[in-house]
């Protein structure tokens, strides 16, 4: 179907479980947000109020993939297995490491070279919620006409 053949019904058609998407990308942000926050308080010398702050971001990147994982069920895709999984956590950690280290340089240098860090670590938390949502739809999603399982996020 073409953009020619939508009605004005198509148009607002909702994605079931979209908000489970707006969710996780709010709580993506915040997470880095927090750890960017705890790279500054390294910088200060705060280490241990810097670890402290390291404490929500855990909850809430996993919160996160909790609600991607929902969207993802309910568009009748596959569980990731244990071993995606694994993978997607050391890229989660790999982009709350550039945060931190984004905070950092903040602290310590400028907020131009952090800015460019924090750019950075867009892409490799996207990556990770792309490993956990590369496999293949069921055959009866695709046979319903899904769209492609890298469509959203």
């Amino acid at each position: 179907m073409g953009k020619a053949d939508m009605s004005h019904e198509d148009v607002g058609r909702e994605v079931p479980g979209s908000a489970s998407l707006v969710a996780a990308s709010v709580l993506i942000l915040i997470s880095g947000a927090f750890m960017v926050w705890a790279g500054f308080a390294f910088a200060e010398g705060r280490v241990v109020f810097g670890l402290w702050i390291t404490t929500p971001p855990g909850l809430t990147i996993e919160t996160a993939f909790l609600f991607v994982r929902r969207h993802d069920r309910s568009m009748g895709r596959s569980a990731p297995s244990l071993s995606t999984l694994l993978g997607q956590e050391g890229i989660i950690g790999l982009a709350g490491g550039v945060m931190v280290l984004a905070g950092y340089d903040g602290a310590d240098w400028d907020w131009i070279a952090a800015s460019l860090l924090i750019l950075l670590g867009l892409p490799v938390i996207r990556s990770a919620v792309w490993l956990g949502r590369r496999r293949a739809m069921a055959p009866e999603v695709l046979a319903r006409g899904a769209s492609s399982p890298h469509s959203a996020l």
